[in-house]
């Protein structure tokens, strides 16, 4: 889900992944998904290890990633 704060806009975006999908599945996602709404994202995912992956290689990108626990 989607929601623009400001014009209090709800969005359904999703993309259907493969049984095993991998850190890099998820990294097309997020990337996809930036391109998409041309704004900052917060994110909020499980600890699925792909999950923990995609954030930590996003880091190393450059990412600012904050863990909520």
């Amino acid at each position: 889900m989607a929601w623009t704060p400001k014009s209090n806009r709800v969005q359904m975006l999703f993309e259907l992944q493969p049984p095993n999908a991998t850190a890099i599945d998820f990294i097309w996602f997020v990337h996809n998904l930036h391109q998409e709404l041309k704004r900052k994202l917060i994110v909020v995912w499980d600890q699925l290890s792909a999950h923990r992956k995609t954030a930590r290689v996003l880091e190393k990108l450059g990412a600012n990633i904050k863990d909520v626990y």
